[in-house]
């Protein structure tokens, strides 16, 4: 099953009904929480030893370890949907950036964010409305990755700020408006990257989430 197998008819509307939220951003944020209620549990299983509770505690380092690993892999899959551009698959594509979107609020949601702390007017001005036609979309990879990597580097700064590491004796306090800050900077650059080269709008951000949500769902379900 891919993105491809979930209908996008109503697809919106109905989870603003479930979650009893209204927008983009609240419903993604509201979806993700819940898998992360079902995933965390799995990952316990998994890694054979308990996870902090939520929200993480960002002076800790046994959580610093696991906010890194969420922020290596939303890296990981930027890099596959780099590899999708490169095979000239737009579905792929899209996909491997909703698997991103996925590790990048459940990083927020994990580090004490709410959705209403999300604020796409920080981004620099000319990359908000400035789409590229799909039939062009291939001729644009150079300025998207260029892109791409800005917002990893937003992501590896907030990350820098998480300074407490496993062979450290000394811990150290985690800066946390900084953090917090850089991490608004990566998740509004992230958003606007998906709209000014995927062509979409901000509800139509939320609906390629929820179509790969709705896989990862199914995933669970079958034991993948």
């Amino acid at each position: 099953m891919n993105i491809n197998d979930i209908p996008i008819e109503n697809l919106l509307e109905t989870c603003y009904e479930i979650y009893e939220v209204d927008g983009p951003i609240a419903v993604i944020f509201a979806r993700q929480r819940e898998l992360i209620e079902k995933y965390l549990p799995i990952e316990e299983e998994i890694l054979r030893r308990p996870l902090p509770e939520l929200p993480f505690d960002l002076h800790d380092a046994v959580c610093q370890e696991a906010l890194k690993a969420r922020a290596w892999w939303f890296v990981e899959e930027m890099g596959e949907a780099f590899d999708a551009l490169n095979e000239q698959s737009l579905s792929k594509f899209r996909e491997e950036l909703s698997d991103a979107l996925h590790f990048l609020t459940e990083l927020l949601i994990l580090s004490g964010f709410e959705w209403e702390e999300i604020n796409t007017e920080l981004v620099p001005k000319d990359w908000i409305g400035k789409t590229a036609p799909v039939v062009g979309f291939y001729r644009s990879n150079v300025l998207l990755k260029v892109r791409a990597l800005a917002v990893i580097g937003e992501l590896a700064m907030a990350m820098w700020h998480l300074r407490n590491k496993p062979w450290k004796r000394t811990q150290v306090l985690t800066d946390v408006d900084h953090y917090h800050q850089r991490l608004r900077v990566t998740y509004s650059g992230f958003l606007n990257l998906l709209m000014a080269h995927c062509d979409l709008t901000l509800e139509d951000v939320a609906i390629l989430y929820l179509r790969k949500s709705e896989v990862n769902k199914f995933r669970m379900r079958s034991n993948y």
